[in-house]
């Protein structure tokens, strides 16, 4: 298990993210790293640099630029990929835990930054899922009203068989999000949903296993440890699969190193921004029609024995059927860049 000495929080963002007031309230020991857009109104956000303290570095779209790193230009601007440039500079400061957050998540208590490292610095002896036909949907199963979280497959039984775990390895946390959940374009369309309430089995937590069953997670409200920031990649060119098909990537390099996931606590708030939900829904078409195939393919992929960097590596390369060729330069790229920063 890690030991965590230093705690790094990542996010990019076109607004002032003011809600990082709050979190540095929660944790004034944590680093920040933010990286600006070029829609970022950036002295706003150099003054809440001032008012965070040391520990929060903010990156301008120049400030990236100068670098150097491989995948800047490769990952565009104005979308999401930008949180890697803030992620790298986490593993060059040695972050041992990332934590990524969007900008519109409102953490709930004092307990924030301390119930993300938990599971990832302990064995795990609680609760442990398995999927009945292979998929794990965790937001369904512990957020009341939250039927289905976005990128996990329409044609995918939600159905589980809960079973007790001992002494399980855990590499990534999957915090939970009330509010205004991060569930599939379609739902938001035609339920508007605000889920006050989090399952009891929620507040235990539980892992998924690795070896049967596929969940999906996403970027925001997440910790991982060091090893695999190289999988949790956010790439270009998928739409809104960017870092969903980054989790199943991630999940494909835990399970050879029997890895969990675990899904819980800490809860969000999402005061969620502003979306054309019509734009959402055709950014998410791709992964409607393709996420089973994808992940059935990198599944059967014989990337063992090899260090994670090299296995995501392997896997990018692999998979011209579903990825874009910008997308697998760009990720390419940045597997260069960790592997720079990392040492």
């Amino acid at each position: 298990m890690v030991a965590v000495t230093k705690l790094a929080l990542c996010t990019t963002t076109i607004n002032v993210p003011t809600v990082l007031r709050l979190y540095r309230a929660y944790g004034p020991d944590v680093a920040f790293f933010v990286a600006g857009d070029l829609k970022t109104p950036h002295d706003e956000c150099r003054k809440l640099q001032e008012e965070c303290g040391p520990y929060f570095i903010y990156l301008t779209p120049s400030q990236q630029s100068d670098l150097g790193y491989k995948c800047s230009e490769l990952l565009t601007w104005n979308c999401i990929s930008r949180r890697n440039i803030a992620t790298l500079e986490a593993l060059k400061w040695g972050a041992d835990v990332v934590v990524m957050i969007d900008d519109d998540n409102i953490c709930m208590n004092e307990f924030y930054f301390a119930d993300h490292i938990r599971p990832l610095t302990a064995p795990f002896n609680g609760l442990k899922a398995v999927g009945r036909n292979g998929w794990f949907d965790g937001a369904a199963q512990l957020i009341a009203g939250a039927p289905r979280h976005r990128g996990f497959p329409r044609e995918m039984s939600k159905e589980s068989v809960i079973e007790s775990v001992v002494g399980a390895k855990v590499g990534v946390n999957a915090g939970l999000c009330l509010g205004d959940p991060d569930v599939d374009a379609t739902f938001r369309m035609e339920m508007k949903p605000e889920c006050h309430v989090a399952r009891t089995a929620a507040d235990a937590g539980f892992v998924v296993d690795p070896n049967t069953s596929w969940p999906v997670w996403n970027s925001q409200n997440v910790a991982f440890v060091r090893e695999l920031a190289s999988a949790m990649f956010m790439m270009p060119g998928i739409g809104r699969m960017d870092d969903i098909w980054a989790s199943l990537i991630c999940q494909r390099v835990m399970r050879e190193r029997n890895l969990h996931v675990h899904f819980g606590r800490p809860y969000i708030w999402q005061s969620r921004n502003p979306h054309d939900l019509i734009k959402d829904l055709k950014a998410e078409m791709h992964g409607m029609e393709n996420t089973v195939g994808f992940a059935e393919d990198i599944d059967t992929l014989p990337v063992e024995g090899r260090p994670v960097i090299e296995q995501v590596r392997a896997i990018y390369k692999s998979d011209e059927k579903y990825l874009p060729t910008k997308s697998v330069m760009a990720a390419l790229a940045f597997l260069d860049d960790c592997q720079t920063v990392m040492g």
